[in-house]
């Protein structure tokens, strides 16, 4: 199982990236939160979910109103998926994104047959995200942005979204000082999660910073942590990579592995 988790860490970071994004760093990223974990991070991940009933929040969504009015598609489906898994497994999942994302994300469960609860949140909440902790066992972010070092959020370029997207890093900040595990999947660096990595980040990476480009300077690397940080070319393409491990360690004694290799 170790062998399989390391080689879906390696498939989900080859780096296919369109123009206009930064190139080059995925690996690195990958590398340097691997350096951090026992094992491979997918397999990591999926511990986190190996366990009794419990409720389960996902933070997700990324509206960009000029471009994606109702949010990119990156997050969106990777918590569809994942959710269908936990839900099988017994887990309550809750889902909290921004108004314009509910629509799509309500879709997409409705299409994977997912029982979740949405919960819309508005830029400048801060009731809503302690309300939410407080009501949940585990909490995880995919492709959620997280706040720099200033506490803005920012596109991977060094564009400010801090004005459209509610800021949730009080969750993952929270689950620390509360105890409660916390899983992140991201792909950029900009979100929550990448706190776990951020020294390496801006030691290693100072080209991939942008403080330059920042409204205020604080370049778009997120101080944000969580105890598990997945990195994948997307993070669809992660939490695909967690619901895979997940079901390695889940159902690992299913098959007698001589079957495998006659196979």
């Amino acid at each position: 199982m170790q062998i399989a988790c390391e080689n879906i860490d390696l498939v989900m970071n080859v780096e296919m990236r369109r123009r206009g994004l930064p190139r080059g760093n995925k690996w690195r990223m990958f590398q340097m939160a691997r350096a951090l974990a026992d094992e491979p991070l997918s397999l990591a991940a999926a511990r986190i979910f190996d366990r009794a009933p419990a409720r389960v929040l996902i933070a997700t969504g990324a509206a960009v109103p000029e471009h994606m009015p109702v949010g990119e598609n990156d997050g969106p489906i990777g918590t569809a998926v994942l959710a269908r898994a936990l839900n099988r497994m017994g887990h309550t999942i809750g889902i909290v994104t921004d108004p314009v994302a509910a629509t799509p994300v309500e879709a997409l469960l409705a299409h994977l047959e997912v029982e979740a609860t949405i919960t819309p949140i508005e830029v400048g909440d801060t009731a809503l995200p302690e309300s939410l902790l407080d009501g949940h066992d585990v909490i995880v972010a995919i492709e959620r942005l997280g706040g720099n070092r200033n506490g803005n959020l920012h596109g991977i370029n060094g564009v400010s979204r801090s004005h459209h997207r509610a800021n949730l890093d009080r969750l993952f900040f929270g689950a620390k000082e509360k105890g409660k595990p916390s899983v992140a999947i991201g792909d950029g660096g900009n979100e929550i999660g990448f706190g776990r990595i951020i020294d390496e980040l801006e030691a290693e990476m100072p080209e991939f910073v942008f403080k330059d480009k920042t409204p205020c300077g604080g370049g778009v690397f997120s101080v944000v942590p969580a105890d598990v940080l997945v990195v994948a070319n997307s993070s669809n393409i992660g939490a695909y990579g967690v619901a895979a491990a997940l079901a390695l360690l889940r159902w690992r004694g299913a098959i007698d592995s001589s079957d495998l290799l006659r196979e």
